[in-house]
């Protein structure tokens, strides 16, 4: 059972990032994070090849999410 860590995520700003939640509308973006190798310098994996990629990715990291 996952435990909850927010009731609701909250949204981090500074003058230069915005961290919020991610949403299933973020595939693009998603995608052209994990396809870019400079992006992925210091992560052990190969870049997507496709958007079905990046929708699995991004399914995973919203599977812990409530809507």
């Amino acid at each position: 059972m996952k435990e909850q860590i927010f009731k609701e995520f909250p949204v981090l700003e500074t003058e230069k990032n915005i961290i919020r939640q991610m949403l299933k509308t973020n595939i693009d973006v998603v995608y052209d994070f994990n396809s870019c190798p400079d992006s992925l310098k210091f992560i052990i994996r190969e870049p997507f090849k496709t958007k079905e990629e990046a929708s699995e990715k991004l399914s995973f990291f919203l599977s812990g999410i409530k809507d």
